[in-house]
């Protein structure tokens, strides 16, 4: 039962495939942190209760980076990444000509994130 869970524990909220060193491709999580609406449709109204129905209790979670979704095909309801730029909610780049912008996180090709 729980190695039927674990398959799916961290694609939640979606994820991009990326070409990593060695042309290893590695899955990531777009970080923008609310349940994909595409793989995971029922999520607030039946998955969760389904699970606890069974005993197994869901947890979810928040860090500090978001993801601009904004290339993500489907799947998301808001991009808190540009509500965090439009509301200066992040570490912003002091040495950037444009003083004042965000400063940007690294996780490869596909994804601007900021923290």
């Amino acid at each position: 039962m729980f190695g039927d869970l674990l398959s799916f524990y961290s694609d939640w909220c979606g994820t991009l495939l990326q070409r990593g060193y060695y042309d290893i491709d590695l899955s990531r999580l777009w970080w923008n942190w609310e349940a994909d609406k595409i793989l995971y449709p029922n999520w607030a109204t039946t998955f969760v209760s389904g699970l606890r129905a069974k005993g197994v209790r869901t947890l979810s979670y928040v860090n500090t980076f978001l993801a601009n979704v904004t290339s993500k095909p489907s799947g998301f309801t808001r991009n808190f990444y540009l509500e965090a730029v439009k509301e200066g909610r992040f570490v912003m780049d002091a040495t950037s000509p444009n003083n004042g912008t965000p400063w940007p996180v690294s996780s490869g090709p596909g994804i601007t994130a900021g923290l």
